[in-house]
């Protein structure tokens, strides 16, 4: 994952509770080193990241699916014109 502002990796880190579960969230990694002229910084917690995540893969499966489909109707398709054109 990268920074929407610097294109800089996330980095993922531990915030520990005194009481209650820790709580783990990724934070631009240009900004935690303070580069002058750096990045403004991504922090977003895992608990809100991992859905979007989650939702932005299903996206992505579902259109390589239907690629999928689609080549394979293609292939049907040029399959039943060869077969026409030979015979």
């Amino acid at each position: 994952m990268f920074c929407a502002h610097c294109g800089g990796s996330l980095h993922r880190q531990r915030g520990k509770r005194k009481t209650g579960r820790d709580v783990y969230f990724f934070h631009c990694f240009t900004k935690s080193r303070g580069k002058k002229g750096g990045c403004a910084g991504v922090t977003i917690n895992e608990h809100e990241l991992i859905p979007l995540v989650m939702e932005a893969r299903k996206v992505k499966q579902s259109a390589t699916l239907g690629r999928s489909a689609a080549d394979l109707q293609g292939e049907a398709d040029r399959a039943k014109r060869l077969d026409a054109m030979t015979s």
